[in-house]
């Protein structure tokens, strides 16, 4: 996961790094560190190819 974040974390450097604070590289690294390990978790879920979501959405149209 650690290499995972810094790829990503150098590449928005890459493309923004000069328009960026050191407080904002901080907070920068913070939210790609949060992604990273959201995204590890997802991937963690074992999901079939023809598999349904857990739940439909259905709207609120007021007529009900």
């Amino acid at each position: 996961m650690r290499e995972e974040c810094e790829a990503a974390f150098n590449r928005l450097l890459s493309q923004y790094g000069d328009r960026l604070t050191p407080r904002m590289r901080e907070e920068l690294r913070e939210s790609v560190e949060t992604v990273v390990k959201t995204v590890t978790e997802l991937r963690s879920v074992p999901l079939g190819n023809g598999e349904e979501p857990l739940g439909t959405f259905v709207p609120f149209r007021g007529e009900e």
